[in-house]
């Protein structure tokens, strides 16, 4: 294992973008298909570079999620955490979603679309 992808006791990272919303990241066919969409690709792969190859093991997870909202952005908080959930998951910063034991998640007006994580072993 490289120092990068070691498992540590916290892991913490911005990817300057928001995920897609719950209710966006998927199109459905009429042939009764479905595709990823353009935005989650780019948010996908843009999650992979800034999580860097962090990981963390553990029990239980604590994941703390801030949402920064450009002027004139919306988004429900709670259609925000499940791709951010799912990129930790498919980019092997944690071993499994269904681990996450608490989300702690925040909504902030900013200048700039911003999504900040941390993860840290639950201990509870």
């Amino acid at each position: 294992m490289t120092p990068e992808s070691s498992p540590s006791p916290i892991v913490a990272f911005t990817v300057p973008m928001l995920p897609p919303s719950a209710n966006s990241y998927v199109r459905h066919t009429r042939a009764g298909g479905h595709y990823k969409t353009d935005l989650d690709k780019r948010w996908m792969e843009t999650f992979a570079v800034f999580a860097g190859g962090r990981r963390i093991r553990a029990k239980n997870y604590d994941v703390i999620l801030a949402f920064w909202l450009p002027p004139r952005k919306r988004g429900d908080v709670d259609n925000l955490i499940k791709r951010t959930l799912d990129a930790l998951q498919k980019f092997a910063v944690i071993d499994t979603d269904a681990k996450v034991a608490r989300v702690t998640a925040t909504k902030i007006r900013g200048n700039a679309a911003l999504t900040a994580i941390k993860v840290t072993e639950w201990a509870r």
